[in-house]
């Protein structure tokens, strides 16, 4: 993968490749109409006060605000202990851990069939998280999110004790005689955390502003000192199938094929009068859409994770070459986290494991309309070529 490194570089692609965001608006009102695309018009921008203007960003303003939501920036980035390779440290006479890496997403990507091998590995120690992998505490739990509910809002201090069967596990290693501990590690594999903004009008930095100018990246950022992030991608146009009737949406292919063309107008709408960033990252707008269309345009979220870490701390796949060959991209995976390759045995062991989380909805469902699939294409061309120009990868643009 042809990745850039330098801050110039990465400059010049937000540069050429944000034109390419404006697109979707023009293939939302002409795609549900006629088909058919024309040049785009222009985004109309929001009259208010940017975050930009602000420079309150990435400081501490307040430790909780007034909605509940804790400000991340007015604690400390915890000691970490040297000698071990997760993040840990210690509170009192207490060992504390968060995750070394992050399985970010997307949902109906096999997050967690990729979750369920990597965790095979013996240096591994799942969290003590549903499906033993997601927390969804960064753009869920601390907001006070649950899906499409809302819940009790979650602070730090709950969040790290998922991590506790890392930090329990290693307190009693560093005990004992035997001294080989320092490998052992922890994940979190919460597919929102990709994408999934809804929260940022809660944080202080943010109040008053009509884009935000911090979110999860940035929050994560000033807590983690190294961190790595593994994306699995799927074609947006079949993702988006799978992920419609996982959440019972729907029963048929026109039922879907009726919810796309409402989502696709509720953003359009949206769009007349707002940017692209304050549709697809509104609270109000993800209630009124009939299908999750929005965050499979992967490149407006790209870039925003992008910003805050360089591109040497992901690894990207990509769904269909994974299916296709679970055994190379598990090397990948390891290599990656830089942990031991395992032996021939246990590399079977993972190749042999049936898929999870499989949507037996979507299995039952009759193939998806082509009328729909063309239309879904080109509404997420624009979005596809943008991530392929970040990535430095054309297998992104799944043609």
């Amino acid at each position: 993968m042809v990745s850039c490194h330098t801050g110039r570089c990465l400059q010049g692609i937000f540069l050429v490749t944000g034109v390419l965001s404006v697109i979707s608006i023009l293939y939302v009102n002409n795609i549900i109409s006629h088909g058919v695309t024309i040049g785009p018009p222009q985004i109309a921008g929001s009259r208010s006060k940017t975050s930009q203007d602000s420079n309150s960003c990435k400081r501490c303003l307040r430790p909780v605000s007034r909605d509940g939501v804790e400000d991340l920036f007015c604690m400390d980035r915890p000691k970490y202990l040297k000698q071990l390779k997760n993040p840990c440290w210690f509170e009192k006479s207490k060992l504390r851990c968060l995750p070394y890496f992050h399985i970010l997403g997307c949902a109906k990507c096999a997050t967690t069939d990729l979750s369920t091998r990597i965790t095979l590995h013996p240096d591994i120690i799942n969290p003590d998280a549903p499906f033993d992998k997601e927390a969804l505490w960064w753009t869920w739990r601390k907001y006070g999110y649950v899906g499409y509910s809302r819940a009790r809002i979650r602070k730090f201090r709950q969040y790290v004790k998922y991590f506790d069967p890392l930090a329990h596990k290693l307190q009693t290693l560093m005990k004992g005689k035997d001294q080989n501990f320092s490998h052992f590690i922890t994940m979190d594999g919460s597919p929102p955390d990709f994408w999934d903004f809804r929260g940022w009008p809660l944080l202080p930095q943010n109040h008053g502003h009509s884009e935000p100018c911090v979110y999860t990246p940035q929050l994560m950022k000033h807590v983690y000192a190294d961190p790595k992030f593994i994306l699995i991608l799927r074609n947006p146009t079949d993702r988006l199938y799978s992920d419609y009737f996982f959440l019972r949406q729907g029963d048929t292919p026109e039922d879907f094929h009726d919810d796309v063309k409402k989502s696709m107008q509720i953003l359009a709408n949206c769009q007349k009068t707002h940017t692209q960033k304050q549709c697809y990252f509104s609270a109000s707008v993800y209630k009124r859409l009939e299908t999750r269309i929005h965050f499979g345009c992967y490149s407006l979220y790209m870039k925003e994770w992008l910003k805050a870490f360089p591109l040497r701390h992901f690894l990207i796949l990509k769904t269909e070459e994974y299916s296709k060959n679970i055994t190379e991209h598990m090397k990948r995976v390891f290599s990656f986290l830089q942990l031991s390759q395992p032996s021939v045995d246990l590399y079977e062991e993972i190749e042999d494991l049936g898929r999870s989380r499989v949507t037996k909805k979507k299995k039952k469902a009759l193939p998806m309309l082509e009328s729909t699939r063309l239309i879904l294409d080109q509404f997420y061309a624009p979005c596809n070529q943008e991530l392929a120009n970040l990535l430095g990868d054309k297998k992104f643009l799944w043609k």
